[in-house]
């Protein structure tokens, strides 16, 4: 979530604004197109197909709370850092040679391919006029934007992702890279998205449903990697349930197919539409159950395709993270009288079950959303660290801050 989105055509942000935001009701965005929320139209099963007016306008900076009086950081600290170490920076529609970093914004709700694909063009565009006989780049990338770049060193711009099984990479991005820094990146997918996908994304007192996540191709593509032994039963043993067999999203009634998500778009449906709403509740249904079938394959085509060809990589990735909180890695999957629960929060959690069980049975250590195994590649938590890891303690939002980590970008930027 670490760009700006406006409405294109004019500046007016839909996401970096806490007082503009206007997904308190996402049901009615969902319903009625015209309301300008953060849904993604949900038509297609080609992601790149289904799109609406709004667009990435810059890197955020800090996201504003009450404007002019209330902000927290977001990529201040990291650009200042730059600056602060004789970094210029420039504006990466119109590059210059005399600017020497810039910041590359997506809208991170649509496909990480797409994603891939835009950032190919900027630094085409940047290369184009950057001094020297090699012109490679340095990518510095947070959290997903990590994938968007591992993405784009192994394919370029190409898409992929609509073939199975996929190509073995190309390598056609790794050719104009130097370096590449992932700071809390989830290689190998996060159950925290998974949890968020469930229960929704809350901002301080506000909260990105269910729903709306629900329709970014993103959110698949951050899901734990197809071998992560994700679901355990009450007694901490594996459960059969699959993160990418749509059947199990209905059946265990995960995001739009849990009863409250479902009973409260129904209601939403009946409001807006009056006689029409029965009808467009269960349309929508068809359409997303086509819609989940499709993202999940492509997902777990994603995940193929940023496994295949390693080891090793013609350009070395950097792996910059923190191990030092407890981080949901796992989720209780159980049955409670007629229904199935999957506890990602305590709260949740089987009858007689201890919250200190539960935290056990369900964390690893990380950054609070990604673990160290995840961070690092590791499909097996206890094996060794690979050689180009850096290790602070501070949150993933705030992985910029640690000392350890900011020294380690500046000395791998400064290495020929």
């Amino acid at each position: 979530m670490g760009s700006v989105l406006v409405r294109e055509g004019s500046e007016r942000r839909v996401w970096g604004t806490l007082t503009q935001l206007r997904f308190l009701s996402p049901h009615r965005g969902i319903v009625d197109p015209r309301y300008d929320g953060l849904e993604l139209p949900t038509a297609s099963t080609v992601p790149s197909e289904n799109r609406d007016s709004i667009v990435a306008h810059g890197v955020l900076k800090r996201f504003s709370i009450f404007p002019r009086f209330l902000s927290v950081k977001a990529y201040q600290g990291l650009i200042r850092l730059l600056e602060r170490h004789g970094y210029v920076l420039g504006d990466i529609e119109h590059p210059t040679a005399n600017a020497t970093c810039y910041l590359f914004a997506y809208d991170w709700r649509r496909d990480i391919a797409e994603s891939a694909a835009g950032l190919a063009r900027a630094v085409e565009r940047v290369r184009s006029v950057a001094p020297g006989p090699e012109r490679r780049v340095d990518l510095v990338a947070h959290s997903m934007g990590g994938l968007v770049a591992r993405y784009f060193l192994r394919f370029g711009a190409r898409d992929v992702l609509g073939t199975d099984p996929v190509p073995p990479p190309s390598w056609e991005g790794a050719a104009a890279v130097r370096h590449a820094i992932l700071i809390g990146t989830p290689n190998r997918g996060s159950v925290e998205g998974f949890r968020a996908m469930l229960h929704g994304q809350r901002l301080l007192w506000r909260k990105v449903s269910p729903l709306t996540l629900f329709t970014f191709p993103s959110c698949y593509e951050l899901l734990p990697a197809p071998d992560e032994t994700v679901f355990l039963d009450a007694d901490g043993l594996p459960v059969e349930a699959d993160l990418y067999d749509a059947d199990d999203w209905r059946r265990y009634g995960w995001s739009v197919y849990g009863p409250r998500t479902r009973a409260r778009f129904h209601r939403a449906c009946l409001a807006e539409l009056g006689p029409d709403g029965e009808r467009a509740f269960r349309e929508k249904y068809r359409e997303w159950d086509r819609f989940l079938a499709a993202m999940l394959a492509r997902a777990r085509r994603f995940h193929a395709a940023l496994s295949r060809g390693i080891p090793p990589e013609p350009v070395e990735i950097e792996l910059l993270g923190a191990r030092c909180q407890a981080t949901l890695a796992r989720a209780i999957l159980y049955r409670k009288s007629d229904r199935f629960v999957t506890a990602t929060r305590s709260g949740e959690r089987p009858r007689g079950m201890s919250r200190r069980r539960f935290r056990e049975l369900t964390s690893l250590p990380g950054d609070g959303r990604v673990t160290a195994a995840s961070l690092a590649m590791r499909p097996d938590p206890d094996a060794p660290d690979p050689p180009r890891v850096v290790w602070g303690c501070r949150s993933h939002d705030r992985l910029i801050d640690d000392e350890t980590i900011a020294g380690a970008i500046i000395r791998i930027l400064r290495e020929p």
